[in-house]
């Protein structure tokens, strides 16, 4: 009788979880180290949109060539050395292509899911230990990363 109040209670529980519980214990387990983990706190899963900016590495690019151009220019005037000349002009070129893309990129945005989780697990010396993290999921819930680039 024992038993079986136990296996109908393992059930209801078991029927209880919810898709984004499930995937988020099933990526906590692949990722930790011995497998096994227990769920101690989770948050409502949130809608999230993380936005990717493609200028801010055009805009990175954009300020070394400016800043490269500058200088061979400032050698040039200098030192009258005209591979240095050659070197600002091929930098100032590449700024004004860069500048042309910065023009045109526009931001990407991808809706997703985000929850905090709290959970008991085993480190890589065998001692029980609570952890925290910050999980990112697809709308679908078939994938789930701590970095939402991952999600995409």
């Amino acid at each position: 009788m024992k038993k079986a109040i136990i296996a109908i209670a393992a059930l209801m529980c078991a029927a209880c979880t919810t898709p984004a519980e499930k995937a988020v214990k099933n990526y906590l387990e692949s990722n930790s180290n011995d497998g096994n983990i227990e769920i101690v706190e989770m948050t409502d899963v949130e809608d999230y949109t993380y936005t990717y900016d493609p200028a801010l590495i055009v805009k990175s690019e954009l300020d070394f060539a400016l800043y490269e151009a500058e200088s061979a220019l400032s050698l040039y005037n200098d030192l009258g050395d005209t591979a240095e000349l050659a070197r600002s002009k091929a930098a100032t070129a590449k700024a004004k292509e860069l500048q042309a893309q910065l023009d045109t990129t526009k931001a990407e945005h991808y809706p997703m899911k985000r929850t905090h989780v709290k959970y008991r697990g085993k480190n890589a010396l065998g001692a029980t230990v609570l952890e925290e993290a910050t999980l990112y999921l697809s709308n679908d819930m078939s994938k789930v990363s701590a970095k939402p680039n991952e999600v995409i």
